[in-house]
């Protein structure tokens, strides 16, 4: 997989309308997003290159990992708000491996 790329994608996505009023697990899928991709770009910057999480930033990042889970196994989810979650997700787990 080329990590760059898909974090490139996933920048110059805009949140999907679809997904404005949901949530998952309690939390809006908007303040998910906000959450989870700080600390992306935290670890990713602009290159897509990852750099080690602080132990405080990656307790976060397990923290809301489960809730992109929670995100991606609801039915309603579809179209580009399933890619969207699928990308960060993904992300997630390549900068909890690095």
């Amino acid at each position: 997989m080329d990590l760059p790329a898909l974090w490139k994608e996933q920048q110059l996505a805009t949140f999907p309308a679809a997904c404005l009023g949901r949530s998952a697990g309690g939390v809006g899928l908007l303040k998910l997003d906000a959450g989870v991709g700080a600390l992306l770009t935290a670890c990713l910057r602009q290159d897509g290159l990852p750099r080690v999480l602080s132990g405080l930033q990656r307790s976060e990042l397990e923290r809301q990992r489960p809730l992109l889970e929670a995100a991606l196994a609801d039915a309603g989810l579809t179209g580009e708000g399933r890619r969207y979650f699928e990308r960060l997700h993904l992300l997630a787990d390549h900068v909890l491996r690095a």
